[in-house]
């Protein structure tokens, strides 16, 4: 699908130590990449198509759209590579905290809930203060000029209906078509939860992840629980690594493995965009393919596969973890939840303005080479700003309200002992 730990975001007490909220760390800037490819990959899709269909290119857009590199904007393989890193993370905080069932529920659903409340209601006051501007792309960039209609004015009522539950039983919200993946979170954060409470026993749980890993991934690809699948992975992947977190001896690649273990998931998570028109392109999966011809993927069977290989190279390659807790990719972690949430609203007012101005002075090669760059920097400073005014404050708010939920049940205890005397 999100401080000092992604741990501590995604709903555990912060980390004790320094020294484990460096360990921890290089699951923030995985998931950081993560959402800046979401992001590069709404961009590119709204002012320059192109790099998203690389068989009808330019040259530059031809060579980068038929190679691996076309996974860092793959939103849809980023969107897989959340949600197993969520089972994994929200698996770690459990099984350090052994939080009660309620009060860890009642805290995910606060975590979640209260940036998509801000984020949207920064959307709903855009409309109503006529700062959207994808009027001006009409047409330059139609895609983008899709993104938010001329009449759209969502009321305060919609707004908070379905911030508060309807995008976790729909997985639909009329402020921005990311918030798709929140109803998916929330119920996968729940079987996490119920699973850890009531499988106490390791090779119990494992089983139950694999067996639900196999029947959820007969979910049709139209499902909006499509995704759901990947948090018993995510869960099976931090039962092999964990004594590796905690300073012991858990299942760790060898440094040339790890990096081949990711390089091939980058190369999985690049098929769903790559449609070569550069022969060979395609090594990894015609090269499979060849030696195990009885092995069939759809693309985004291929992309899930790519996120479980890069999540469990990450997970079990020291060196790649010590490059992922480097400066940039934290304080690309630290932002991550923010710039998944805001980056669209950007897009939409400041990508529009810059595209337009552009356009018309340049025309749409130059646009887009000066619109992407300056929206995902706009975004970034958004998405910092945002993680003060609201990141924190939620993490803070949601431990504080899981407490009140652990703890009043047995508050309530002596009144009704003494009621009942």
């Amino acid at each position: 699908m999100i401080g000092a730990s992604t741990i501590a975001r995604d709903g555990a007490a912060p980390p004790r130590t320094g020294e484990r909220a460096q360990r921890l760390s290089f699951f923030d800037g995985l998931r950081g990449v993560a959402a800046l490819g979401v992001v590069l990959s709404h961009l590119f899709q709204h002012f320059y198509p192109p790099m998203h269909a690389p068989e009808v290119a330019d040259p530059v857009s031809r060579l980068i759209g038929s190679t691996p590199l076309s996974a860092f904007y793959n939103g849809q393989f980023s969107v897989w590579i959340f949600f197993v890193l969520s089972g994994l993370v929200l698996s770690a905080s459990v099984d350090r905290d052994r939080f009660p069932l309620a009060g860890t529920i009642v805290r995910r659903y606060v975590r979640l809930t209260l940036p998509i409340l801000a984020i949207t209601l920064l959307i709903l006051l855009l409309a109503q203060g006529h700062l959207i501007a994808t009027d001006r792309v009409v047409d330059s960039a139609p895609v983008a000029a899709a993104l938010y209609p001329p009449d759209f004015a969502p009321g305060l009522g919609y707004w908070l209906s379905n911030g508060l539950f309807g995008v976790y039983l729909t997985g639909q919200s009329d402020f921005e078509n990311v918030l798709w993946t929140m109803k998916v979170e929330i119920w996968g954060s729940l079987y996490v939860f119920l699973l850890w409470y009531f499988a106490r026993n390791r090779r119990l749980r494992m089983g139950i992840c694999a067996i639900s890993f196999l029947a959820l991934n007969e979910l049709p690809d139209s499902s909006s629980f499509q995704g759901l699948q990947l948090f018993p992975v995510g869960i099976l992947i931090y039962e092999l690594a964990k004594s590796g977190f905690r300073g012991g001896r858990g299942l760790l690649f060898p440094t040339g493995i790890g990096i081949l273990v990711l390089l091939i998931g980058i190369e999985f998570g690049a098929w769903r965009l790559k449609q070569p028109a550069i022969p060979g392109a395609d090594v990894v999966a015609h090269g499979l393919h060849a030696v195990l011809p009885f092995i069939s993927m759809n693309r985004g069977e291929a992309q899930q596969l790519g996120a479980v290989l890069v999540v469990a190279a990450i997970a079990m390659t020291p060196i790649l973890q010590r490059l992922l807790s480097t400066r940039p990719f934290r304080f690309l972690g630290a932002v991550s939840f923010p710039l998944y949430l805001s980056h669209l609203p950007v897009l939409a007012t400041a990508g529009c303005v810059i595209f337009a101005a552009s356009y018309a002075s340049w025309g749409a090669a130059v646009a887009a080479l000066v619109t992407i760059p300056g929206t995902v920097l706009i975004a970034l400073a958004v998405a910092s700003i945002l993680t003060v005014a609201v990141e924190r404050p939620s993490i803070r708010l949601s431990h504080a309200v899981g407490r009140l939920a652990r703890d009043w049940p047995m508050a309530l205890w002596p009144m009704r002992r003494a009621a009942k005397g």
